[in-house]
């Protein structure tokens, strides 16, 4: 059987208060697509290349790019991370609360 997490509107309200104010999410969201697909970009051009050295470098460059983000926002990660409190589910449970 599925199982799923429910996050509760407790843990959404906490992960809320992680940010100092809207400007701050809004920041981190962005950073976090900047990431995406900076990460889509490597991950797409390894998979055309047929160059091993050219993959074993693309693939630190991936690893560097993810560092830096968590670097300049290991804080607040730590922060939101502290903050989830998720509950894990059943499917049938999942779909009576899908059904609120």
């Amino acid at each position: 059987m599925k199982k799923y997490l429910h996050i509760s509107m407790d843990t959404v309200e906490k992960v809320c208060d992680c940010f100092c104010d809207d400007n701050e999410m809004v920041n981190f969201v962005s950073n976090i697509d900047d990431l995406a697909r900076e990460l889509s970009y490597v991950v797409e051009t390894g998979r055309r290349t047929q160059d091993d050295a050219l993959r074993g470098g693309l693939a630190i460059k991936e690893i560097c790019v993810l560092a830096l983000f968590f670097r300049e926002h290991i804080e607040l990660i730590h922060e939101v991370i502290k903050a989830m409190h998720l509950e894990e589910v059943t499917e049938e449970q999942f779909k009576k609360l899908k059904d609120m």
